[in-house]
C-alpha cells in the first residue's frame, strides 16, 4: 500500500515507523513522532523525537515524497512498539513492504520465462504449447499464494507476540 503526503506539515504530531535507515538518524524499525517543520535552504527540516529514546533529531529532505520514502504510519506498531523488539519490528515491515510489483512480479517473470524455454526447447511442439500454458498459470497461482501466506504468517507472528502478553495465543 501506498503512503503519500500533500505537505509534510500534515505529519506533525503523528507518530510514524521508519522504514529506511539514514546516517546520523533513527535506525529502520523505530517508532518517531514529528514535532514539527520549518523551511530550510535545501528542502525541508523535519524535527522528530524517537519514541524508544526520547532523543530529538532533525533531517532535511529535498521533498515530500524523499520524507514519505523515509517513514510510514502504522498503528499496530505503533501501538505496541515497548513489546516487539526491533528485529521484530525489521521483519514486519520487509514482509508487508513487499508488493506485487516488487516482489511477485520478478519472480513469475523469471518462472515463467524458465517454464517457456523448458517446454518450447525440451518438450516442443503442441505438447510443449500445452504444458508451458498449463505450468505457467500453476506458477503464477503458486508464486502470488505464497506471497500471500508469507505476509499473513509475519503479521501473525506479531500478533501472537502482542497477544501472548494477554494471555491470547493466534494461531
Amino acid at each position: 500500500m501506498a503512503f503519500m503526503l500533500y505537505d509534510i506539515e500534515e505529519a506533525i504530531d503523528r507518530k510514524y515507523v521508519v522504514t529506511k535507515s539514514l546516517p546520523n538518524q533513527a535506525k529502520m524499525g523505530s517508532v518517531v513522532h514529528i514535532m514539527g517543520t520549518e523551511q530550510g535552504g535545501s528542502g525541508t527540516n523535519v524535527k522528530y523525537r524517537v519514541s524508544r529514546t526520547n532523543q530529538d533529531f532533525t533531517a532535511s529532505f529535498a521533498d515530500v515524497k524523499e520524507f514519505c520514502k523515509w517513514i510510514r504510519p502504522d498503528d499496530f506498531v505503533a501501538r505496541y512498539y515497548e513489546k516487539l523488539t526491533e528485529d521484530d519490528i525489521g521483519r514486519y515491515l520487509k514482509a508487508t513492504g513487499k508488493t506485487f510489483a516488487t516482489f511477485d512480479l520478478p519472480i513469475i517473470i523469471v518462472a515463467l520465462v524458465i517454464i517457456w524455454v523448458l517446454s518450447i526447447f525440451v518438450i516442443k511442439g503442441v505438447v510443449g504449447i500445452i504444458v508451458g500454458a498449463v505450468l505457467s498459470v500453476v506458477a503464477f497461482v503458486g508464486i502470488t499464494q505464497f506471497s500471500k501466506v508469507y505476509r499473513s504468517k509475519a503479521k501473525l507472528k506479531l500478533y501472537n507476540k502482542v497477544g501472548t502478553s494477554w494471555g491470547i495465543s493466534i494461531k
